[in-house]
């Protein structure tokens, strides 16, 4: 396991000490259709998401000055599959009731943010309990450090589902599959998050950005 906790230690730092907009902005559009189980799929090996070393990082923060608030949500479930010797797809679930903050000190002002995020202003998760990612197209990259693939697949969130390609960093051994994303940016909106944007009439410093920044970390353990 020791080897895979330097590529996560990376992807926390590119969250945690930057409140800037991030370098990688992913690419979103219509979703995509699931392509058909084929043979190679089918015969090929399935590595199980490891919940309790998986998770999503986020950051948001507002449009006037640095003002910025960082959090977590937990992978409740997923699996990543084998094909031919190489990632070919995949899934996994976010628990959008496992929302927390991570840099508020105090615990009831943290609470009071976890509440907002999770009411119906934001996320609305009594009415969409999970996220869901479906990865469907693994394309390798060559001549980036710490990114191996361009991951393309459908996010569904608050009932939206819209296609994004990400970069990742995708290390496969026998036991294990881990797939570590750098920081990217989506825009909330085009999944309804609409609180605090100036496209819904906030001003001034009240303006939160409508890019969210989020690292997804997924370690896998072979079926």
């Amino acid at each position: 396991m020791k080897f895979f906790l330097p590529l996560v230690a990376v992807a926390l730092m590119a969250v945690s000490c930057n409140s800037k907009k991030s370098d990688v902005e992913a690419v979103v559009g219509e979703a995509m259709e699931s392509p058909a189980s084929g043979p190679k799929v089918m015969q090929g090996v399935t590595y199980n998401v490891n919940p309790k070393e998986s998770q999503v990082i986020w950051t948001g923060r507002k449009v006037v000055g640095d003002d910025s608030h960082t959090g977590t949500l937990m992978v409740s479930e997923g699996r990543l599959m084998m094909g031919d010797d190489k990632l070919v797809g995949g899934e996994f679930t976010i628990d959008m009731h496992s929302l927390k903050n991570t840099d508020i000190q105090d615990a009831e002002t943290a609470g009071k943010l976890e509440g907002h995020l999770k009411h119906e202003d934001f996320f609305e998760v009594e009415k969409f309990p999970t996220a869901e990612f479906e990865l469907i197209q693994v394309q390798p990259m060559a001549g980036k450090e710490n990114i191996t693939h361009n991951l393309t697949g459908n996010l569904t969130m608050k009932g939206v589902t819209k296609s994004i390609t990400i970069p990742a960093n995708v290390i496969v051994t026998d036991e294990m599959i881990s797939a570590v994303t750098p920081a990217f940016d989506i825009n909330r909106t085009d999944w309804g998050v609409h609180y605090g944007s100036g496209l819904s009439g906030a001003v001034g410093d009240k303006v939160i950005s409508d890019d969210v920044a989020l690292v997804i970390n997924l370690q896998a353990t072979r079926g």
